[in-house]
């Protein structure tokens, strides 16, 4: 007689069935009537193959009996019933072992639902069970832990059985290393991709291109979540390298982030790290590209938080804590959507950023004279002398070193020591004309960024040096400029272009026989915030708005004068050129509508008035003048701000139109009327010229 189709499909699945010996070994002691084990757990996130195992297991052991908690349509009592009439059937068996799936729906390996189960148990009946969820310390507390009662934590097949089990689909070559890369050894995302593989042979199979295996598998992982904050938060952990209850709380501030943080945590495919939760990487990456594919704008609304978190507490955090802090912003850098190999790491890269130690001397200075010849070495050699802590070092995990990058601090160097290097001699003129004087504020030199081996050939060590190099942006305070070089290559173009940098022909240089190029980031009064968002604006394929040139302090006075006249009309104060200051951008978002610009500018102008009707002249004055320096004012410019405050509040008291231009007549210098006017308009920059305002109107 030939097989039924049921039977076919049993041996259809044994031959597919790869991987988990191991697994297997410890079921089959069950089958022993002489063995102490008599309980296993099992757990795993979903689609990791818990139910193919128990199948799997079914298919050799005649004395198992399987069944599916979701046979029991939610009732415990139910399921008891159903367990209780399997052992009836088997009363004459010597031995019965139950195979309970999807213990998750019921809870089976907690409180009482735990001790009916093992009341089964005796010297005739064992017991597997199936499910999500970790067993809890009830479990790992009971006497019988680790002996008669054994856990398996199911986990992703290795690599080669991963293979093994798309050859046994049919597939071959390119295909199979796609998949198993995809698929990370997750056995329902194998099966998953392999179907959709077969379907369209020719097609090479692209997670981004398939939305539906990846939902699916989403579902598998998300299965039974129906509350949209924890839907919420599981993405956000996704996103996130690590995730903290505190780093969750500032990313959706409209949920209970202790609830939420409490429940990722018993997440069966997240992991607890000294850092915070990790999620596993093929979670991760499904969850991740679901979001972006559902919900495009939310998913980078969420990236943009989470780098502006880390950018603005990054200059806060420890010398020793720096580090890790890095990595987190760095990984999130790693989704930056269009920047590619070149500028954007693989997130799985294991690369590490340290300090140079005394020992890298050598190694780094070998690396400099492989790329750019002997006579660079030795300009190495003169500022690893002077300034050592310029230089980072991107390290594998035996601790090599696999790149470097050298900031180095020009505001720090003399004449004598920029004239030993054509780079920084030739680029301190530049300097004086930028900044109108030898400054005192940071200023950088991104001398050397460069890898082991290919130089600056787009890999993914030098993204990681170039990610390094981001450091001065998000770590150092009042950064002035920042300069850097390169080849005329395509990489340095494209790094400039997406770095907010210009060019600077004229601090080119030779040095052994080679050209370089300069090119520079004007940094001065724009911060570590501004400068990610303006990359993230890039990336997106939208230029950030053109940085707005300095106020003429002149004609600042009456274009405040005339704001203040109209700003309840939004169609006379639209043609205000204040509606173009930077800090109205800051207000309302970079791609705001002129309309939105607008209304920003009335809601600055009804701040400033309610501060000045509701301040007093001394807490006004202290207040302005604690909030830029750290050194006590001076009689005379106490007086100075006393006297424009009176003048001011004057001015803007409703409903007399009073002019502003008049409140800056009180102050007796220039520089004191530029502090006056400094909640409203950007820096002067010395290097560039005033706004012609009547143009602009």
């Amino acid at each position: 007689m030939s097989p039924s189709f049921l039977e076919q499909e049993q041996e259809r699945l044994t031959a597919r069935f790869v991987g988990r010996g191991s697994e297997l070994a410890l079921l089959r002691r069950l089958r022993e009537p002489a063995d102490d084990l008599r309980v296993v757990v099992i757990h795993g996130p979903g689609g990791i193959g818990k139910t193919s195992l128990l199948h799997a297991f079914q298919r050799e052991a005649k004395e198992a009996v399987y069944l599916d908690a979701r046979r029991s349509q939610g009732k415990t009592l139910a399921l008891l019933h159903l367990l209780g009439v399997a052992l009836e059937e088997r009363k004459d068996a010597p031995l019965v072992v139950l195979l309970v799936d999807t213990g998750e729906l019921l809870e089976l390996v907690e409180g009482s639902h735990r001790d009916a189960l093992l009341a089964l148990v005796g010297d005739r009946v064992r017991l597997v069970v199936a499910g999500r969820g970790l067993p809890g310390v009830p479990w790992r507390t009971m006497p019988s832990w680790g002996t008669a009662i054994r856990e398996i934590a199911l986990d992703a097949l290795a690599a080669d059985e991963a293979e093994d089990y798309l050859r046994r689909r049919g597939l071959e070559g390119d295909a199979i290393a796609r998949l198993s890369r995809f698929a990370k050894g997750h056995p329902l995302s194998l099966a998953l991709g392999a179907e959709r593989q077969l379907e369209n042979p020719t097609a090479p199979f692209v997670p981004t291109e398939s939305p539906d295996v990846v939902g699916e598998l989403c579902e598998q992982f998300l299965a039974g979540v129906t509350d949209p904050a924890l839907r919420q938060a599981v993405e956000v952990s996704a996103l996130l390298r690590t995730t903290t209850e505190d780093l969750l709380s500032a990313m959706l501030p409209d949920i209970d982030a202790r609830t939420a943080f409490r429940w990722l945590r018993s997440l069966s495919f997240v992991e607890t790290t000294p850092r915070g939760l990790f999620p596993h990487d093929l979670p991760r990456e499904i969850i991740a590209t679901d979001l972006a594919w559902r919900r495009p704008a939310f998913d980078r609304e969420l990236l943009q938080r989470a780098l502006h978190y880390w950018a603005a507490r990054l200059p806060d955090i420890p010398e020793e804590a720096f580090p890790e802090a890095m990595a987190e912003f760095a990984f999130l850098a790693t989704k930056i959507p269009n920047l590619g190999p070149v500028l954007a790491p693989p997130p799985d890269l294991d690369v590490v950023i340290t300090p140079a130690r005394a020992a890298d001397g050598e190694t780094l200075r070998a690396m400099v004279s492989r790329h750019e010849g002997d006579e660079a070495a030795r300009v190495f050699d003169h500022w690893w002398r002077l300034q050592p802590d310029a230089f980072r070092v991107m390290r594998g995990h035996n601790g090599t070193a696999l790149a470097f990058t050298a900031n180095l601090r020009l505001e720090r160097t003399s004449a004598a020591e920029r004239a030993i290097d054509p780079a920084t001699e030739v680029v301190w003129p530049e300097v004086v004309r930028l900044m109108g004087e030898a400054p005192s504020a940071p200023i950088l030199y991104g001398r050397w960024y460069m890898t082991a081996l290919q130089y600056h050939e787009p890999c993914p060590d030098l993204a990681a040096a170039l990610l390094a190099n981001a450091e001065p942006f998000l770590r150092i305070r009042n950064l002035a400029l920042y300069f850097m070089y390169g080849g005329p290559t395509e990489f340095f173009e494209r790094t400039i272009e997406f770095t907010g940098g210009r060019s600077l022909p004229t601090c080119s240089f030779e040095l052994g026989g080679r050209a370089y190029r300069a090119a520079f980031q004007d940094r001065r009064g724009r911060g570590a915030i501004e400068w990610v968002s303006n990359i993230l604006a890039r990336a997106a394929g939208s230029q950030p708005p053109a940085p707005q040139r300095p106020v003429d302090y002149e004609a600042f006075a009456p274009a405040v004068r005339a704001a203040l006249r109209v700003f309840h009309d939004p169609t006379r104060l639209g043609d205000s050129p204040l509606v173009d200051l930077p800090m109205v951008g800051l207000r309302c978002g970079a791609r705001a509508t002129r309309t939105e610009r607008v209304r920003a500018l009335a809601a600055i102008l009804r701040d400033e008035i309610a501060a000045l009707e509701g301040a007093s002249p001394e807490t006004s004055s202290t207040a302005s003048s604690g909030s830029r320096t750290s050194t006590p004012p001076s009689p005379r410019s106490e007086r100075q701000k006393l006297s424009a405050w009176r003048t001011a509040r004057s001015a803007v008291a409703w409903p007399r139109p009073q002019t502003v231009s008049s409140s800056c007549s009180g102050l007796a210098t220039k520089h004191s009327r530029e502090q006056e006017l400094s909640r409203f308009a950007p820096r002067r920059a010395a290097s560039e010229q005033p706004v012609d305002w009547k143009r602009l109107r």
